[in-house]
């Protein structure tokens, strides 16, 4: 039996990161699980770094954002349609979603996303969560605003495609997301 999440994985006793199948939305799916993280048991969404691929390989149209593109050893985005099957499918438990930022310096700042979803197409991968918190403070976190439909070039939604380029394609953020019965996005935060 293929695992729902990286989280099952981790809890079968996967100790382990690394490229995995899981059963996401009724097909299986390839996808990156962090299992040393805040305890492990992270799907990762996204992951941006210092690369080979041009300055605008996250500059993707609306299709391409849906299906996902990328390797999962390299920069990647896991798509649409499988964080929404993440967040929803028979998933009652509370989902988290953690950003981390970190700079050339080592320098790391965290953002926490209580009960994160995204809803379906027909819905434009509509986001919501009830806070946002900065992980090492504790303070309430302004950041896009919940409901937010998702955004491309070639399909202006609202205003997430603010935060879709202030996240995963804007030159300056670059990392990784990560998801499980939470969500974890560590990006580095690159300053001319």
């Amino acid at each position: 039996m293929i695992a729902a999440s990286c989280d099952d994985l981790k809890e079968s006793g996967e100790e382990r990161s690394g490229i995995y199948i899981l059963q996401i939305g009724g097909k299986p799916t390839t996808v990156y699980c962090d299992m040393d993280d805040d305890g492990g048991g992270w799907t990762v969404l996204l992951k941006r770094f210092p690369s080979c691929n041009p300055p605008d390989y996250f500059d993707r149209n609306w299709a391409e954002y849906q299906e996902g593109f990328g390797r999962k050893d390299d920069e990647f985005w896991l798509g649409l349609d499988a964080i929404h099957h993440l967040t929803t499918d028979e998933n009652d438990a509370p989902i988290e979603m953690k950003i981390t930022f970190t700079d050339f310096d080592g320098e790391s700042r965290s953002i926490l996303y209580k009960d994160f979803r995204v809803w379906g197409a027909s819905e434009k991968y509509r986001m919501t969560y009830s806070n946002s918190t900065d992980v090492d403070s504790g303070e309430a976190v302004t950041n896009p605003s919940s409901g937010a439909r998702f955004s491309t070039f070639d399909q202006d939604n609202d205003a997430w495609y603010l935060w879709k380029y202030s996240f995963i394609s804007c030159n300056y953020f670059l990392g990784d997301v990560k998801l499980s019965d939470r969500l974890i996005i560590d990006l580095i935060f690159l300053v001319d």
